[in-house]
């Protein structure tokens, strides 16, 4: 085969340099476009991360706030089941029985609607309603003649009333 080449050699040489230029050049711009890809896949997954990275931390903040409450809870739990243990064995009356003399020493005129023992505090609260003023006072004195009762308080608002009165009782429990 015959090759016939009427460019002379200067101008070839041109032509062949323009086409490795142009092979560069082609090159080139693939692996800019290539490593533009690749940051940019690299920055959206980055932004990923970050978005991730603070939903956990917010999360973790979350619960950890939770667990703090939670052992405040279970430490005030504690605290209220020590009274109670210290109160059962240092007690020299039972408690059922102290209720049962309260609740006997409630004169006619008065009718109670609630009672709330706080260990710690060692109280016992009472609600409820009395006829007159007298009945009220009459039941205070009542609850201030049990041994086991150290004092009793009562607000002045419950005195405000000369009939229909609703009332609440503090009883302080002897130590």
């Amino acid at each position: 085969m015959i090759d016939l080449n009427f460019i002379n050699p200067d101008e070839q040489s041109e032509l062949r340099k323009e086409r490795y230029l142009l092979v560069v050049r082609d090159i080139l711009g693939f692996s800019f476009f290539t490593v533009a890809l690749t940051a940019s896949i690299f920055l959206v997954g980055k932004n990923l991360m970050q978005q991730s990275m603070a939903e956990i931390t917010e999360s973790s903040a979350t619960l950890s706030i939770q667990q703090f409450e939670i052992s405040q809870t279970i430490g005030e739990i504690n605290k209220e089941i020590t009274a109670i243990s210290q109160l059962l064995e240092n007690r020299s009356f039972s408690v059922a029985d102290l209720l049962a003399v309260v609740s006997s020493q409630i004169p006619d005129g008065n009718r109670l609607t609630s009672l709330e023992i706080n260990a710690l505090k060692k109280t016992i609260l009472l609600k409820g309603y009395s006829n007159t003023r007298s009945d009220l006072l009459s039941l205070r004195e009542s609850l201030e003649r049990i041994p086991e009762i150290e004092r009793v308080e009562m607000p002045i608002s419950n005195l405000l009333s000369k009939t229909d009165i609703e009332f609440n009782l503090t009883l302080f429990l002897s130590p």
